[in-house]
């Protein structure tokens, strides 16, 4: 593909790894809709350093990668949102996270 440039069908890039999932059109935004949700109803300092992580996972070399990833959990854990989740959690009850 990089080298040539020739497109890739949505089951080849399915197989391969370069989608998570394949739907009809019709489907896409309930799909997105449902992905926005799940993700909005997780802290959101969770979510940040994840896309943090991630960038810094292609622009550096792994040991610093995985160091990187250790310092923002640490940062996740020491939140108040992380504080409601477990506090949540032991009460059985939805948490609410405030980015905090």
């Amino acid at each position: 593909m990089l080298y040539t440039g020739d497109p890739v069908d949505a089951a080849t890039a399915l197989s391969w790894g370069l989608v998570s999932q394949v739907l009809k059109p019709h489907a896409l935004l309930p799909a997105a809709s449902e992905l926005a949700r799940r993700i909005g109803e997780r802290p959101p300092i969770a979510a940040q350093t994840a896309k943090l992580n991630l960038r810094a996972a292609y622009s550096v070399p792994l040991e610093n990668a995985i160091q990187y990833e250790r310092d923002l959990q640490t940062i996740c854990f020491a939140t108040e949102d992380a504080a409601e989740g477990r506090s949540a959690f032991a009460q059985k009850r939805q948490p609410h996270f405030h980015g905090r």
